[in-house]
């Protein structure tokens, strides 16, 4: 019985802390992609920020809409999952595509953190945007 429980605790612990790191992002973790390519984000401030506002205790401010096809780009994880587009005057305006739900509500648009947003504007520089579509099914 004790070996049931201590292979219990262990098997706990392994699999919380994978969820604990996962709110941490390293460089290349994410990367905005236009039209035809994306860039890595790199940038460690960058990268804090992103996952500050992501999986934070602030609350997100909700930001006017964007409208169909305005120029965007799309926040990738590495695996290719689209966490959702920036777009919007010089970036600013960010809707989820399903990451953290309860978070971000299908739909709508939320305010990026302005320093975020000077970085994704100075990364994206060279990127053909891509164009905002109608949000995918999500939460």
């Amino acid at each position: 019985m004790r070996r049931v429980a201590a292979a219990l605790i262990v098997a706990v612990g392994l699999l919380t802390v994978p969820a604990g790191l996962a709110k941490d992002f390293r460089p290349g973790d994410l990367r905005a992609c236009g039209r035809d390519r994306c860039v890595r984000l790199l940038d460690k401030n960058l990268l804090r920020g992103l996952a500050s506002y992501y999986y934070g205790g602030d609350a997100v401010v909700q930001a006017p809409r964007v409208q169909l096809g305005a120029p965007g780009y799309v926040l990738r994880f590495r695996n290719g999952y689209a966490t959702g587009i920036v777009a919007g005057a010089r970036l600013g305006r960010f809707q989820s595509y399903g990451v953290i739900c309860g978070r971000f509500e299908r739909g709508r648009w939320y305010r990026v953190p302005p320093r975020a947003a000077l970085a994704l504007r100075r990364l994206t520089a060279d990127l053909r945007p891509a164009r905002v579509p109608r949000p995918p099914r999500s939460c």
